[in-house]
């Protein structure tokens, strides 16, 4: 099994295509954590902002793609998307692992956990923050993948996550390395 985890891509191109190619392109799946398309009004464009290039190469994917709505998602820019987006979160069940995933979620409070814990889930991923998070609390795996486009990390890390059988990776996408990774 492996799953791709991204979020926060916010109309960057080349950050999807460098995830894709390089980490992607064999995954069983794709988690998109929200803030597909828009840049929003207090972040910079990033880095190759296609929104519609990206939307095109996101509707041509051959893996399966799973999204959740994002703070800056807009209905007219996801009604360029074949795929549907969730609202306002997505609960997926891959291969036995239970994954609820909320753009907005607070990782670090308790409310986000606990409605993770009702639905039985072993990760909860969310997004928004810009900033990779990986933790584990009992058996919860706690998970924020960064963003591939816009970091807010001190060092700037780009980064991206792989779910797999035995661990999850937030992977630094410039540097081609493991950021941090937890045993699953």
């Amino acid at each position: 099994m492996k799953i791709g985890v991204i979020s926060d891509t916010h109309g960057s191109l080349a950050a999807w295509e460098e995830a894709f190619a390089n980490w992607f392109s064999d995954a069983d799946l794709i988690i998109h954590a929200g803030d597909i398309f828009y840049h929003g009004p207090r972040n910079p464009l990033p880095a190759g902002h296609d929104p519609m290039g990206l939307a095109k190469v996101l509707n041509q994917c051959r893996v399966p793609l799973i999204f959740a709505r994002g703070n800056c998602e807009a209905q007219i820019d996801l009604d360029i998307l074949s795929w549907p987006v969730q609202n306002a979160y997505a609960f997926v069940q891959w291969e036995g692992l239970r994954i609820l995933v909320d753009h907005m979620a607070d990782l670090a409070g308790a409310e986000a956990p606990e409605m993770a814990r009702r639905f039985g889930a072993h990760l909860l991923i969310a997004g928004h923050t810009h900033q990779a998070y990986l933790e584990r609390r009992g058996d919860l795996i706690l998970l924020n993948p960064g963003s591939p486009a816009l970091s807010k990390l001190p060092g700037k890390e780009q980064t991206i996550t792989l779910v797999t059988d035995g661990a999850v990776q937030i992977i630094d996408v410039e540097r081609q390395t493991v950021w941090k990774s937890l045993e699953r």
